[in-house]
């Protein structure tokens, strides 16, 4: 609780419009000039995890080895897991890995030659240690996420770097009402640049910004009402202090909060983040707000909510595929009539029998609910969830692969008590993840895309993997719901059940996934809906259909 309050001290301080960051951005470029050359290295990439060690030497593409051994004439020492599918390349005396690539540039050695160089930030995504200074590629293993920041894989001095991403997302939503007579058909598209700057004088110590500039165009129904908005938004703006003190770092300003699955949570949020991390246990204290500060530059957002988050989490490496993480909460509602959950949740994932792999989350919910129209007080919340399930992978031509999970939020069987017993996530959450593809997706339904709340979802589904970057998963899911109620808590669909049934229908989503034109990522889907009888008689199906295309620069 300390350290929390701590946090939040420091979080509270940070009151006036990026001033703070300028102030440092601009002290990090002056100090940069005066420096000797050998600290001024490149950045690393944003969601960086960091290992603790400093002396740890690896190949690029080599297997483990252990203590004492030696490979290809290397110097006796401890070898740990190495980059997978990655290469080396010397670049002006720097040491780089470069994700993804396929030759040595310049001069270097394949088999024997390497640096022993301080280690670097390590890869989120794989359980190696790198020497590198730079990270120039963060697609790892072939996995995509379209909510990514930019790389910023170019320089333009030796310690100012930029990159960027043009993207084109098309959406058809198709009869979201259930009502065929009712033209409500919806087309968005969305071209967007996204431009992102690292300032790095040191080793420990860089900032990192992130633009979107956005024009979304909205046809609704056959008439055409058109309606657009651009807009410009800060996406992530902070500085990261490496190393404060042995195994310590610290990042302050807007920033990416994520868990693997996305089930707690997946948003951009100002505040003020302590990590501790070592080779086996990470620890992540933090306080924080949702658009603390405007995030659109061209437009007011009229954002009146006031709901500060207070996290805290331990992550338990129990093998080199295995982890265990602990998750608590505290969403404090400052308005009114808000309520103040408090979430306390694990989750454990990892792989076995080559690349298949498991996972569960659970959450068990606490604390005071919002006021509600009719109610004068705070109920009380004793609510729990969970969501588990394994992806089986055939090692044979194609990759195939089976997926099954189950997923289950408690409902309230008595509305007239004073404890809500409706299980609810945290509201940050995406539940955004892949199975064996190359591209994640909105496991509950990129459709209906429902909240995991009085709700229980079978889903799983079958996938290939054509070629070694490109990806076919065709997903089912089936949803009920735990006690009879008028109100899907939040869903995309735009009508609500009878109250009376609990077959909410049956979705089907088939989603492509292709990245093997070079920094083009391309995500293709198309998902079908069969509402159940907790809709009226008549209620008719529904149709998405969504494209998006990203390319990297």
């Amino acid at each position: 609780m300390q350290a929390l309050c701590a946090i939040c001290q420091v979080y509270r301080v940070v009151k006036a419009r990026y001033v703070l960051l300028a102030v440092i951005f601009s002290s990090c470029s002056l100090y940069a000039i005066g420096l000797p050359a050998a600290w001024k290295v490149a950045p690393p990439v944003d969601g960086d995890k960091y290992t603790g060690r400093s002396t740890d030497t690896v190949y690029a593409g080599q297997p483990r080895m252990a203590a004492g051994g030696n490979r290809s004439g290397a110097s006796s020492h401890t070898y740990l897991p190495t980059v997978s599918r990655s290469y080396r390349q010397y670049m002006g005396g720097q040491d780089v890995v470069v994700a993804g690539a396929g030759s040595l540039s310049g001069t270097g050695n394949s088999t024997g030659g390497y640096s022993r160089q301080t280690v670097g930030p390590g890869l989120e995504g794989i359980s190696a240690f790198t020497t590198a200074d730079t990270v120039l590629n963060v697609n790892i293993n072939n996995k995509y996420d379209f909510d990514a920041p930019p790389t910023t894989r170019n320089s333009l001095t030796r310690w100012f770097y930029y990159g960027g991403a043009v993207e084109i997302k098309a959406d058809y939503e198709r009869n979201y009402n259930l009502d065929d007579d009712d033209d409500a058909d919806i087309l968005v598209l969305e071209p967007q640049l996204k431009l992102a700057f690292t300032i790095k004088p040191t080793r420990y110590i860089w900032s990192y910004t992130d633009f979107n500039l956005k024009h979304k165009t909205t046809t609704i129904d056959r008439q055409n009402n058109e309606d657009s908005k651009t807009s410009l938004t800060v996406k992530r703006a902070y500085v990261m202090f490496d190393k404060i003190m042995e195994d310590f770092s610290f990042k302050v300003g807007r920033q990416r909060f994520k868990d693997k699955r996305e089930w707690f949570y997946d948003e951009e949020l100002d505040g003020a983040k302590l990590y501790y991390r070592n080779r086996r246990v990470k620890f992540e204290v933090s306080a924080s707000r949702e658009n603390y500060f405007d995030d659109d530059l061209l437009n007011s957002s009229n954002n009146d909510d006031k709901i500060d988050n207070y996290f805290a989490s331990g992550q338990f490496k129990v093998s080199n595929e295995n982890r265990v993480t602990l998750y608590a909460l505290v969403r404090d509602d400052r308005s009114e009539d808000g309520g103040r959950p408090v979430f306390l949740g694990t989750q454990v994932r990892g792989k076995y029998a080559g690349k298949s792999s498991f996972w569960l989350s659970g959450a068990y919910v606490i604390g005071e609910d919002e006021i509600t129209s009719g109610e004068d007080k705070h109920d009380d919340i004793r609510a729990y969830g969970i969501d588990l399930g394994t992806t089986f992978v055939f090692d044979t031509a194609l990759s195939p692969s089976l997926t099954f999970a189950y997923a289950w939020g408690s409902g309230d069987s008595d509305q007239d008590d004073d404890t809500n017993k409706n299980f609810r996530q945290t509201d940050l959450q995406d539940n955004n993840a892949r199975f064996n593809g190359v591209t994640s997706f909105k496991y509950y339904g990129e459709l209906m895309d429902p909240e995991l709340s009085n709700m229980s979802i079978w889903y799983g589904g079958v996938g290939i993997r054509p070629t070694k970057k490109s990806s076919i998963d065709l997903i089912y899911h089936d949803y009920r719901q735990v006690e009879a109620s008028d109100d899907i808590r939040d869903s995309d669909l735009d009508t609500d059940p009878n109250g009376m049934d609990k077959d909410l229908g049956r979705e089907v989503d088939l989603v492509i996934g292709y990245q093997e034109i070079k920094n083009l990522n391309t995500e293709l889907i198309v998902a079908y809906f069969w509402p159940g009888d907790a809709f009226s008689d008549d209620a008719d199906d529904a149709l998405f259909a969504g494209l998006q295309m990203r390319y990297n620069f």
